[in-house]
């Protein structure tokens, strides 16, 4: 399985936003997001959190209703397209209420949880 292959198997229960933060980073025109996604299980405490490098491009969309659960995430590997500092793409399929482009992308465990 690839990076992005895994990353993507890891969203498939995760679909409540608990924390969603952005930061420009010094001397760039781009910012750093963090996402902290909570398992959609009722009963689990599991979470995780995406930090995304580099964001060049991103929107948001929707009211605060749409950003407290998400739909389906997906990131998908774009270098191939050949744009300054982008690598990755993440949206969310169902109503594109997250989409970026960015150069880094990782997804981390931060409570296991039953």
């Amino acid at each position: 399985m690839s990076t992005v292959d895994e990353i993507n198997a890891r969203f498939e229960s995760f679909m409540i936003v608990e924390r969603l933060v952005f930061s420009p980073e010094p001397g760039s025109a781009c910012a750093s997001i963090v996402l902290e996604l909570r398992s959609n299980e009722p009963t689990s405490t599991r979470r995780i959190r995406v930090q995304a490098g580099g964001v060049a491009i991103w929107r948001l969309s929707g009211d605060l209703y749409g950003l407290v659960q998400l739909g389906c995430l997906r990131v998908t590997d774009v270098h191939h397209r050949q744009w300054d500092g982008v690598r990755y793409e993440l949206d969310e399929l169902e109503d594109r209420r997250i989409w970026l482009l960015c150069d880094s992308l990782s997804v981390e465990t931060i409570s296991p949880g039953p």
